[in-house]
């Protein structure tokens, strides 16, 4: 009997994808660079009441922590796919990034206070949750190697 030769793992299933998550992952990080600046330049000026001041400063904590996450999550994509020489590998990539991003996000949003807005907190704790779900997903689901 012939034994099937080896298929050689690639995480990539086309070779220009993990150039689109690279750039992602740029676009990303420049839109969070550029958004911290024009929020110390608003700070700086001190053109809002205070109440507009605390509204305004929220808002903009949760959008540069979401810009944050967003761009870390493309890079984690990329250097796994950069890194992984094996499914195994790439699955057990999987668990412990998905693990690490739902305790930074729970920690973040409790950190700063994502819950205590109402549009915020629905939208941090729906992600929050959809994160752990995929989290107990990943961990616990059969590997196919």
């Amino acid at each position: 009997m012939s034994e099937k030769p080896k298929e050689e793992f690639t995480f990539w299933k086309r070779p220009w994808a993990k150039w689109i998550v690279f750039v992602a992952a740029f676009f990303q990080f420049s839109n969070l660079f550029f958004t911290i600046k024009d929020y110390k330049k608003i700070a700086a000026a001190n053109i809002l009441s205070p109440s507009e001041w605390e509204n305004y400063a929220f808002r903009e904590r949760f959008s540069i922590t979401l810009m944050a996450f967003t761009g870390a999550v493309f890079l984690i994509i990329f250097l796994t796919g950069f890194f992984v020489k094996s499914k195994s590998e790439m699955q057990q990539a999987e668990k412990m990034t998905l693990i690490t991003l739902t305790l930074a996000w729970a920690i973040a949003g409790l950190l700063l206070r994502f819950p205590s807005q109402q549009s915020t907190g629905i939208i941090w704790f729906v992600s929050l949750i959809l994160l752990i779900s995929l989290s107990i997903y990943t961990f616990f689901r059969k590997q196919k190697v």
